[in-house]
């Protein structure tokens, strides 16, 4: 950077070449004594908007000449920007001369930083079921913090995170009198209290048969942002499932959610199983959280030469998310991406069964326990891209794989893929495997609140030392608005036949108090 020598008469001003932290390119400095003065510090070197955050005396700029009037617009705005985001949030700019010096234009602007101002207090409008107490835990902003647009923003998100609320549109921020705090206030939507969720779909395989699940919860119930869900799952004649789970927010070791989780599962002819779960999940940033989970189940083999067993697991879940604001919405409108990884440990203790034991063998075998250990792994990655106003595209990837110590592990440990879960186009849960790669694109058009699209899956499936290579494919359609959502879809696996279609509808419905 270049530095000027200028004659000692020149007592009252000093032009001083500083490089913005904002600024992308250089501009002078025209300190008017006695607001800021050279030994105050303003020298070579030294950010600008830094120390004109310490202190809230008018400061004028003039720019050499060299910009245009809307480069040296763009380059006040950042300025601004960047006192705001140092608390200065009132800061302004006023364009006070601009003096021609041939075919160049002199422009000086008066700058007014204000006061740096502190957050009062938080409020929420629209949120009458909800505690307000418990909102300002979870918006993760503490009162006197230094308000500022990136505050604003990460209180937002921290807010958008729980799905009993919804933030709508930007905070406002209202000044006090002496500019020095501020009130900040959100609009807020509260989901219904009761919420109905279901997916159907029909089994041509054998007589054919409708199969689906029903999902059934209660949000926010008493104000603290308390769940309780019920879910119901058949996937076929012979396979069913039913969990209970109860989540609330939490604010221990930072803001997140704690759960507790019951569940069954009866495959009437292969086992029976049993088994409960806590997490507790914390976020870390506007877009990443880590859980840590541990939990128990009985599982007991429908064939009695096989013994039953209980396994203990104790596993972490990494995720980001991102969303930018066209897709804060329920319509899936703009760009995300979602990228989740778990790992987990899995110990499996098995009593032998004596039932199927000799005689020879009872004595040596009644009391001795078989034990195995799992290590589970798996990562997951989505993304939506919106191509202008009519079009997106959704692509996923995902792999999972089981290190066991055991060459064959029991079907109730295996991964299930097919159906909606990662293969469209097969029976749900058709494959059980212990290791997989799937992949997925879907280029949905727009069509005002919905969207029709055609969709492919790929997955490569490994079991037992076997691989096996699988496609789906179909179209699908979906209807989405503020109140209820719907989606169809008709599938095909190996063969293009309307006999052979996988029909699936997911209903999505919500319903007040």
């Amino acid at each position: 950077m270049k530095s000027t020598s200028y004659p000692t008469a020149l007592k009252r001003g000093l032009i001083v070449g500083l490089e913005l932290q904002t600024l992308f390119l250089l501009f002078s400095v025209i300190v008017i004594s006695p607001v800021v003065s050279a030994d105050d510090g303003v020298s070579k070197g030294e950010p600008f908007t830094k120390k004109v955050s310490e202190n809230s005396d008018p400061i004028m700029l003039e720019f050499d000449g060299t910009a245009s009037r809307e480069e040296v617009e763009g380059r006040i705005e950042k300025t601004l920007d960047s006192l705001r985001e140092l608390g200065r949030y009132y800061v302004t700019a006023t364009l006070k001369s601009s003096l021609k010096v041939g075919e160049d234009v002199r422009y000086r602007y008066l700058i007014e930083p204000g006061p740096q101002v502190a957050i009062e207090k938080l409020e929420f409008n629209g949120a009458n079921r909800t505690n307000h107490k418990l909102l300002n835990d979870l918006a993760n902003i503490k009162r006197g913090a230094l308000l500022s647009p990136a505050a604003l923003t990460r209180a937002s998100e921290a807010l958008s995170r729980y799905d009993f609320i919804s933030v709508r549109g930007d905070p406002q921020a209202f000044a006090n009198d002496n500019l020095a705090s501020a009130t900040v206030r959100f609009l807020m939507r509260e989901e219904p209290t009761f919420k109905a969720d279901g997916a159907f779909g029909y089994d041509p395989s054998g007589e054919g048969s409708f199969v689906g699940s029903l999902n059934l919860g209660l949000t926010n119930f008493l104000g603290g942002g308390r769940r309780a869900l019920l879910e119901i799952d058949r996937r076929n004649r012979e396979r069913s499932s039913v969990s209970i789970t109860y989540i609330q927010p939490t604010t221990w070791l930072g803001v997140g959610t704690s759960s507790i989780r019951i569940h069954t599962r009866d495959f009437s002819s292969e086992f029976y199983e049993f088994g409960f779960a806590m997490s507790l999940n914390k976020y870390l940033s506007p877009v990443l959280s880590f859980e840590t989970n541990v939990s128990f189940k009985n599982t007991q083999p429908a064939l009695s030469e096989r013994a039953p067993y209980n396994s203990y697991t104790f596993g972490f879940v990494g995720e980001y998310k991102h969303r930018d604001s066209r897709s804060l919405g329920r319509q899936p409108r703009g760009n995300s991406a979602l990228l989740r990884w778990s790992a987990s440990y899995v110990r499996r203790e098995a009593t032998r069964n004596t039932n199927s034991a000799s005689i020879s063998d009872i004595e040596t075998s009644a009391t001795q326990s078989e034990s195995s250990n799992d290590l589970r792994l798996s990562a997951e990655f989505r993304k939506r891209k919106t191509i202008g106003a009519s079009l997106s595209v959704v692509t996923s990837i995902a792999i999972a794989q089981i290190l066991s110590e055991n060459k064959s592990l029991p079907l109730a440990e295996k991964y299930l893929v097919g159906g909606s879960n990662y293969l469209r186009g097969y029976r749900a849960n058709q494959f059980a495997v212990e290791k997989f790669a799937a992949v997925s694109a879907q280029p949905e058009i727009l069509l005002g609140e919905g969207a029709v699209y055609p969709f492919i899956d790929y997955a490569l499936l490994y079991d037992s030392g076997a691989k096996s290579e699988k496609f789906g494919y179909g179209m699908g359609f979906r209807l989405k608005t503020q109140e209820r959502f719907l989606t169809l879809e008709l599938g095909w696996g190996e063969r293009f036949s309307f006999d052979d279609a996988w029909l699936t509808i997911q209903l999505h419905d919500y319903f007040s108090n």
